[in-house]
């Protein structure tokens, strides 16, 4: 004779499938309780695909007590028997106002919300041994990782919550980078999201030589966003997609395939399934965020933590020495780099109408009153050059000291041999140029 419990987890799955039929939606969806002083807790989760994919439990400790498929809609219903296991939220999530609607109507306490699920919380051996490391070995760059969450954690939250998503993210970036925008990795992974160039630009950052907004703290958050709600979606479960962003998408989706099985867990159990540092890198994850929510409870007392300090934003549509801009709001050129560390040239970049630079809180009436009366042709230092017969660009970028493609950026070229003599060009020079040119190549 069933169980009583599983008599209600039955009953809860039948209800979820109910209303996704009225719903007609299409978008995962599941309902997660927390009780964390019971022995166990039931959860259930539905999943309407293309191709049916079970959802997994969080982690391996999880029976599945149930499960049914209507059609492509599979439902599983799974019970967690381990009592130091439990999860952060009590949501269902529904893709229709539907939904919600009938929910209401039948007095129900179901509520839909847009964003994903909170990424659930789980302790074992792993995340206890970096516990510990954290506390003593890892002690001292850790304190410097906590200490910056003070400049950091409000703006990168308020990003992650704009995108639907869960703010336990946060801690992504704390292991990734140590909070550091402008760190770079011997792989050449750049910024606090650790992007490596083609995977930067597929999520909409401009990497170039005059930006790199991998360094952008706002910027890269909406493009690691964006990459783990592609996580997301593909492996239903937030361990996984961390798995998948340190790890790369096409090693995960090898691994679950070969081994049969998209649990996390389970998969970091087999050296061969992942790299050691994707087998330690969820564990790492959660010790890193059990600290930062309770630094002094793990010893971290006295912290220096680095302000907020906020700041305004101009748009500049043209490219704009960042000393007229320093100048224009009063403050060093110094203060204006370090806001706006993506900006790798002293000038913002070209072909970018939509630029929006930062600059120190409460300045931007100041600047604005002082930049509209400067001439145009005051605000750039860029050099013109009329090319002579027989002068090729490869040659007068070798003369000023500058690449061929800022100066072919700059001036819309598409086809530098098209370029006839006579023809102005303008040339991106440092900012210790002084009118001095290399002589050309004999």
């Amino acid at each position: 004779m069933p169980n009583s419990k599983h008599v209600f987890a039955l009953l809860l799955c039948l209800a979820l499938f109910s209303l996704s039929t009225i719903a007609g939606a299409t978008e995962p969806r599941g309902i997660n309780t927390n009780e964390q002083n019971k022995r166990s807790a039931i959860s259930c989760f539905g999943a309407q695909r293309a191709t049916p994919l079970p959802v997994l439990s969080p982690d391996s400790a999880t029976e599945v007590t149930s499960g049914f498929e209507f059609g492509t809609f599979t439902l599983f219903c799974f019970e967690n028997r381990k009592q130091n296991h439990t999860y952060t939220a009590e949501s269902l999530f529904s893709a229709s106002a539907a939904a919600t609607d009938t929910a209401a109507a039948t007095g129900s306490a179901i509520k839909q919300v847009s964003a994903l699920p909170p990424v659930p919380w789980v302790n074992n051996v792993k995340v206890e041994r970096f516990i510990k490391f954290f506390e003593s070995d890892g002690r001292w760059y850790f304190k410097k990782w906590l200490e910056r969450t003070g400049a950091y954690e409000e703006r990168i939250k308020k990003v992650l919550r704009e995108e639907g998503l869960p703010e336990g993210l946060f801690y992504i970036a704390l292991i990734e980078s140590g909070l550091s925008p402008t760190t770079r990795s011997r792989a050449d992974a750049v910024g606090m999201w650790q992007f490596i160039k083609p995977t930067a630009k597929r999520y909409g950052l401009r990497v170039d030589w005059w930006i790199d907004e991998r360094k952008d703290p706002e910027k890269s958050t909406r493009a690691a966003g964006r990459f783990f709600k592609r996580l997301y979606t593909r492996y239903g479960s937030w361990y996984m997609a961390m798995a998948g962003y340190n790890g790369g998408e096409g090693r995960i989706r090898r691994s679950i395939k070969k081994y049969g099985t998209a649990n996390y867990w389970v998969l970091s159990k087999n050296r061969r399934a992942l790299r050691r540092e994707t087998r330690n890198y969820v564990p790492k994850y959660l010790a890193a965020s059990l600290i930062a929510k309770n630094p002094e409870e793990h010893g971290f007392k006295d912290l220096d933590y680095k302000k907020n300090t906020g700041y305004d934003t101009a748009r500049i549509s043209t490219p704009t020495d960042l000393r007229v801009i320093a100048r224009a709001t009063g403050v060093s050129v110094w203060v204006i780099k370090r806001l706006n560390p993506e900006l790798l040239r002293m000038y913002t970049p070209p072909n970018y109408p939509l630029y929006e630079i930062k600059l120190p809180n409460g300045t931007a009436n100041r600047f604005w009153a002082n930049f509209t009366r400067i001439p145009p042709s005051q605000r750039v230092t860029f050099v013109e050059h009329r090319l002579k017969p027989g002068e090729t660009v490869s040659a007068l970028a070798y003369r000023y000291g500058t690449p061929v493609k800022p100066i072919l950026s700059l001036n819309n070229l598409k086809n530098p041999r098209r370029i006839r003599a006579g023809t102005i060009i303008m040339v991106p020079v440092r900012s210790s140029y002084r009118g001095t040119k290399r002589k050309g190549r004999t």
